[in-house]
């Protein structure tokens, strides 16, 4: 998977009006780190890599106040230099929710990290071999920056997580194959449900999982996860263990007293 990226580079072309005039801004991240779970309790906001990688997700953030007010943004890439890459592989950009705020200093594993949210690259994750090493990654965010702009509050930073291109199995000792790979997992057609635990009994058909049927984090903190899991006497929408479709993790109609408690899914790569 790729290892390590040295240089990161924002570069944003915006037009602003009255006069029209064509911009380009290139912004440096603000805050940049890595976790690895190899090493929870440990920050890397010092390092001068990122590193992406089985255990390893790296965060960015970028201050966007060069950008005049008023201005449209045409287009937006990211920019990345390839290091070292110790096996070929794919990862993704994901944008963060704009909550819990993370710090270059503060980040750790343990902290835990902000949640992924939605796909910055629409889905399509970036390749990455050998020959990626010393050029540059181009990543379209233009979509991304704009909703920032639109919604300054939003601007958490990004994600680089890497997909997992193995297939994921129930912990039993019949290693039941529940999907070939991530882009299976964050599907909403499974080959088997999740159905046993690692010690081998039957898990509970009901799951609170706080994951939306597209994959992201739920954070709308209203009635579909127990007013953002604060409020039991209320109700929250629930996965189903068994489904192998997009309600494994949220049904539309699945309504459960928030009060009562449910199983959770632990995803490991």
């Amino acid at each position: 998977m790729l290892k390590a990226v040295r240089c990161v580079v924002l570069s944003v072309l915006a037009a602003s009006f009255l006069p029209l005039v064509m911009s380009a801004q290139q912004a440096p991240p603000s805050a940049d780190t890595f976790v690895n779970s190899a090493t929870p309790n440990v920050n890397y906001g010092s390092s001068i890599v990122l590193a992406v990688g089985s255990g390893a997700t790296s965060y960015l953030k970028f201050n966007l106040g060069g950008v005049p007010a008023g201005s449209t943004v045409n287009k937006a890439t990211l920019r990345l230099y390839v290091d070292a890459v110790i096996s070929a592989g794919q990862f993704d950009v994901y944008d963060l929710p704009s909550s819990p705020a993370w710090t270059e200093r503060g980040l750790k594993f343990s902290s835990p990290p902000p949640p992924l949210g939605s796909s910055a690259t629409g889905g399509n994750p970036i390749s990455v071999t050998a020959a990626s090493v010393n050029n540059f990654l181009l990543i379209d965010l233009t979509a991304t920056v704009q909703g920032w702009l639109a919604d300054p509050a939003s601007n958490n930073g990004l994600a680089l997580f890497t997909r997992s291109v193995l297939p994921y199995v129930t912990p039993d000792i019949n290693l039941t194959q529940v999907a070939a790979g991530w882009s299976q997992l964050a599907s909403a057609n499974h080959t088997n449900g999740i159905t046993f635990s690692a010690a081998g009994t039957t898990v509970p058909t009901i799951a609170w999982t706080g994951t939306t049927p597209a994959g992201g984090p739920d954070v709308s903190n209203n009635g579909d996860n127990c007013l953002g899991w604060q409020q039991s006497n209320t109700s929250g929408n629930y996965g189903d263990t068994s489904a192998i479709d997009a309600t494994w993790t949220q049904g539309q109609n699945n309504f459960r007293a928030c009060g009562n408690p449910a199983a959770l899914i632990c995803v490991q790569q």
